[in-house]
């Protein structure tokens, strides 16, 4: 089962864009915490995970239009891995 669940807050504005063919495309970032235990102490510290979000169709252009940087969210989705060749015909993956 490939299914996340995510809550943070996000880290820069909406993109929000259209394909050729007219649909809209959302991206944006979000920080999610979690506490972790400090290696140097004994106490605990908070980690930050950047994600990339990528949203389509009519949820992007809710997300685009009602959501802003520092927003808190709670999305639902899958993770995807995509790859591409780089300038230098390099594999690169996201």
């Amino acid at each position: 089962v490939n299914k996340c669940f995510f809550i943070g807050h996000v880290g820069q504005e909406p993109e929000l864009r259209y394909t050729r063919n007219g649909d809209a495309v959302t991206t944006l970032s979000l920080a999610t915490s979690r506490s972790a235990k400090d290696p140097n102490s004994d106490g605990w510290i908070e980690v930050t995970d950047w994600h990339r979000l990528v949203f389509f169709k009519k949820l992007a252009e809710v997300v685009g239009e009602y959501v802003t940087k520092g927003s808190r969210i709670h999305v639902e989705g899958y993770q995807r891995t995509r790859e591409w060749l780089d300038e230098g015909r390099h594999k690169r993956y996201i």
